[in-house]
């Protein structure tokens, strides 16, 4: 698996994207102005790495109460599709 400090702009961009957020939203979770957050989405400053750390702190390893939920509603969708994978084996053999 990638570690997160070596994300690319547009690894970030579809993370946030993928958690649902938009770029305010995103900045206001890791603690940072949206100006900010759209210069580095736009390419405006690179990455530094207190900002891959941030989103490692906050969104990886993070105990926030939003990222939370996201992490647990993944595990159970998963699960789910799983679940209805071998529903749908077992339709198909009878």
């Amino acid at each position: 698996m990638k570690s997160v400090y070596d994300f690319t702009v547009n690894e970030v961009v579809q993370l946030r994207k993928a958690l649902g957020l938009m770029q305010h939203e995103f900045a206001e979770l890791l603690g940072l102005s949206k100006n900010y957050q759209k210069t580095l989405e736009y390419g405006v400053h690179p990455l530094s790495t207190a900002y891959l750390k941030r989103i490692d702190t906050i969104i990886v390893q993070g105990n926030n109460d939003f990222i939370s939920m996201i992490k647990f509603l993944a595990n159970k969708s998963e699960k789910l599709k799983r679940n209805l994978s071998k529903n749908d084996e077992r339709i198909r053999k009878t």
